[in-house]
Order: structure tokens, then C-alpha cells, then sequence
């Protein structure tokens, strides 16, 4: 299994990012695997892609939703990911809990483009 980030799903699915061509790539040695996002991410997603490019919103919404499973945050998420929060001064709260996610299900890889978020989740998310 590998959690997926928004930088992950922005370049994948804009064929203008300058990291589109590396995400695609990514995405075919990874495509077997299982991939989730958490619904931290999927708004973090949404909310970014509406205030860029409004007009495809809904359509790429509904792609991500479509393709990936979506983890859904619990309220030990949330207390484990504001104390990975106060740890890392570079991360934001959605990556923290994003983190605190892969310990509590074991999930060992993270699709990424955030090297903050590499860190953080190599760091805390140990084998």
C-alpha cells in the first residue's frame, strides 16, 4: 500500500506541471500497488485545485475519488498529528496527520514531491 500527497496528484493529473512527465512515471512502477489518500488530502486537493483552475474542479475531483481509496482521519489522526505537527516546524498540519496515518496502518511509502514531508514520514515511519 502507498499513500498518495497532493503534490503527487497535482503533478499527476496536469499535464503542465513541470513534474507531470515524473509522475507519470512514478505512477506506472507504483499502478499495482494499492493507493489511498486520506480525506485530509482529498480537500487539501480540491481546495487547491479550485482556487487554480475553478473550472476543473468537479471533473478532477471526481477522477481522484474514482481511482483511489480514501482513508478517513480518526480523532487519534488528529492528536498524533498535532504532536508530529509541533515536531517538524516545515510541515504542514495536513502532512502531519498524513503521517500520523501511515503509523497507525503500517503504511510505509509515500508518493511525494515534498521533501519535507519525505523526512518527516521516513523519520517517524520506521523498517
Amino acid at each position: 500500500m502507498a499513500i498518495l500527497d497532493t503534490s503527487f496528484l497535482i503533478a499527476f493529473l496536469n499535464s503542465r506541471d513541470s513534474r507531470h512527465e515524473e509522475a507519470l512515471k512514478l505512477f506506472n512502477e507504483i499502478k499495482e500497488k494499492k493507493l489511498v489518500i486520506t480525506d485530509y488530502i482529498l480537500d487539501e486537493f480540491l481546495t487547491y485545485i479550485r482556487k487554480v483552475v475553478p473550472w476543473l474542479a468537479v471533473d478532477l475531483g471526481g477522477k481522484v475519488m474514482e481511482i483511489f481509496d480514501i482513508l478517513k482521519i480518526n480523532e487519534d489522526d488528529i492528536k498524533n498529528g498535532w504532536d508530529i505537527f509541533k515536531k517538524y516546524d516545515k510541515l504542514s498540519f495536513t502532512d502531519s496527520v498524513t503521517v500520523s496515518v501511515m503509523k497507525r496502518l503500517k503504511i510505509k511509502r509515500i508518493i511525494t514531491f515534498d521533501s519535507q514531508l519525505e523526512i518527516a514520514s521516513k523519520s517517524e515511519i520506521k523498517g
